[in-house]
Formats: structure tokens, C-alpha cells, sequence
């Protein structure tokens, strides 16, 4: 268990087109302290369908990319700024709803791009930096963002691409979203 602990970088092209991997969704607490996840680590991965990722995660670079995921939660209360970098959901048409951390301060282009998602919840009350790439598919998805935050939403740069922007209550969670 020590050594999990120890690990904190979750390389590049780790489980790429891995037919085995399923379920991850003890990820986050065999590797709790992983703060980066390098580019195409679960790209075309056909078998994953969920992960928890750790609180201590940073960065997240294209890691899902065509892969078969359907689940994805990132644990709360991470302390350090969470960027999501570009193509990491491209082409998941599995993966629905997709809830955000409160720590996320960056979430580059082409990261919904082909995907499947149809709901986004953010915990962010500040938005995050959000780039817009050709083919980010922002118009088919419902964003939920905390109460009192949508008109800042509404005017932070791209976030009004969105279909919708919908306050929400965190605390009460009457969707159930983790």
C-alpha cells in the first residue's frame, strides 16, 4: 500500500488500448496522491467504464480520449488548481454527465468534442478559464453550476455556448451527482 502511495504520476500512454481495464472506480483511493494524468494514458481503452479520480489530481492531459468510459467523478476537496487539458473526453459517447470539481481553474479545447455528454455539473463558484475548439459540442449541453453563480457563468468567455445554465444546489443534490 506504501508504494501506491508513493505514486504520484500516472505516465503517458500508460493503459493505451488496454482490453482488460474495466472499473477504476477504486482509483482514487489506491493512488491518492496522483496529481497529473499524462496524454492518451486510457485513450481507445474499449473495457473502462468508470474512475474515481484523487482530490490531489492537477492535470489531466487527453487521458480518455476515445475510450469507453461512462463514469467519471473527480473526488472534492482538492487543495491545488485542477487544469483538464484538450481531447480528454473527445469521442467517449458513453459517458453522459460529467461533475467537476470545485478546484478547477482551466479546461482546454476539444475536451467534449464527439462525446456523449449531455450534463455537466461544475462546483467552481469562480469560472474557470474555458477554451473552445472546433467541434466542442457546448450547445448540447445542460450545464449546472452553484447557486448564485449562473449570471457569472452566463458572462465569462465561452461559458453562454452551453445550452443551458441552470443554478444548482450542491448541498441538497437532488440529482445524486457525486
Amino acid at each position: 500500500r506504501n508504494q501506491l502511495n508513493a505514486v504520484t504520476s500516472i505516465p503517458k500512454d500508460f493503459a493505451r488500448s488496454n482490453e482488460i481495464i474495466s472499473d477504476l472506480s477504486d482509483f482514487a483511493s489506491l493512488f491518492p496522491n496522483v496529481n497529473s494524468i499524462g496524454s492518451n494514458s486510457f485513450i481507445e481503452t474499449p473495457m473502462l467504464n468508470q474512475m474515481k479520480l484523487p482530490k490531489a489530481l492537477v492535470l489531466i492531459e487527453g487521458a480518455f480520449e476515445k475510450s469507453a468510459i461512462s463514469n467519471v467523478v473527480f473526488e472534492d476537496g482538492g487543495k491545488g488548481h485542477l487544469t483538464i487539458g484538450g481531447q480528454n473526453f473527445k469521442d467517449c459517447v458513453n459517458l453522459k454527465t460529467l461533475v467537476l470539481p470545485a478546484n478547477l481553474i482551466y479546461w482546454d479545447n476539444y475536451t467534449t468534442r464527439g462525446s456523449g455528454i449531455t450534463k455537466i455539473y461544475i462546483k467552481a463558484t469562480v469560472p474557470p478559464t474555458l477554451e473552445k475548439g472546433y467541434g466542442d459540442n457546448y450547445n448540447q449541453i445542460d450545464l449546472f453550476v452553484p447557486i448564485g453563480c449562473a449570471s457569472l457563468y452566463a458572462s465569462a468567455t465561452n461559458w453562454s455556448a452551453f445550452k443551458t445554465i441552470t443554478e444548482y444546489n450542491f448541498d441538497l443534490n437532488p440529482d445524486n451527482v457525486e
